[in-house]
């Protein structure tokens, strides 16, 4: 029963944080004016890529606490159910946004801000989570 919440928690919005790292990281490289002795608009797609992937593992391995609510004590309990739903990848997205303010700079073009990229890896991610933890306590309260 959890994997289904789960499935629909994590694994669709990777799908799709994956797809919009793709789009976004063809955009940067054809619009960025990055330049750099080391690095380019290019280089700097390919590690966009590459956090989008590692983000979806981290995601997947940080939402594993969902299954904790087979346990009735945490299942009966609504705060240990809120917080085995969200507690960790909360903690994680607030990280990617805490490093992505870390590096804003005011002057930099909008495809350049580091905000786009963190809401592209978060958001899909915070709203799944929410809305299948609705679903989920929906149907705890008709089961009892």
């Amino acid at each position: 029963m959890l994997f289904k919440f789960y499935s629909k928690a994590v694994i669709g919005p990777s799908v799709f944080v994956l797809l919009a790292n793709i789009i976004y990281a063809i955009a940067y490289a054809r619009l960025s004016n990055y330049k750099s002795e080391w690095e380019t608009a290019d280089s700097n797609a390919k590690y966009m890529l590459i956090f989008g992937v590692f983000n979806s593992v981290v995601i997947g391995i940080l939402s594993l606490p969902i299954f904790l609510n087979t346990y009735p004590s945490i299942n009966s309990n609504p705060l240990l159910r809120l917080l085995s739903w969200f507690l960790l990848p909360a903690t994680w997205h607030m990280f990617i946004f805490w490093v992505s303010s870390q590096d804003y700079s005011a002057s930099e073009d909008l495809i350049e801000n580091p905000f786009i990229l963190a809401a592209i890896n978060t958001w899909p991610y915070i709203l799944g989570l929410w809305f299948t933890y609705k679903q989920f306590h929906k149907q705890i309260s008709k089961a009892v």
